[in-house]
């Protein structure tokens, strides 16, 4: 796995400007499989086993027709060894829009995100206090936010 390898599949993600599933079996190389079990009325929930050797983790949250203010919702959990840096990201996107520490009511090894808008939502890169400067987290976000 190359360092870049993570940023080449999340570019490829974000460019496509929409979550779907062939976007992201496309954009990641995986086959997601549905999670009956985390499933609400709401969202259908989507994981998958085939995961790129810098991921740990893939959740992926697929609105449903009761669902009105948003396409999706997925959470990308790196690896620590896949050793993307802040500086990298910054690189790659530009400087953030926003910067979104945790509540002191979230755990305390909750990461602190920095927040870039699209036209189709917003691309979350979480970095965790432990190791403020490395990758940890990416949330793509399609819920329309309220102006």
């Amino acid at each position: 796995m190359s360092k870049e390898e993570p940023l080449v599949c999340l570019r490829k993600l974000i460019g496509k400007g929409e979550l779907s599933h062939a976007a992201i079996q496309g954009s990641l190389g995986v086959t997601l499989q549905v999670q009956a079990e985390r499933s609400n009325p709401s969202f259908n929930s989507f994981g998958a086993d085939d995961l790129p050797s810098w991921l740990a983790k893939l959740d992926y949250r697929a609105a449903t027709a009761n669902e009105r203010k948003s396409e999706g919702l997925l959470i990308l959990d790196l690896k620590m060894n896949a050793g993307v840096a802040k500086q990298t990201v910054i690189k790659e996107f530009g400087k953030p829009a926003l910067l979104v520490p945790p509540t002191p009511r979230q755990p305390p090894d909750s990461p602190i995100y920095e927040v870039y808008r699209f036209e189709w939502g917003k691309c979350s890169f979480g970095y965790a206090r432990s190791a403020p400067d490395v990758l940890q987290t990416v949330v793509l976000d399609t819920i329309r936010e309220k102006k």
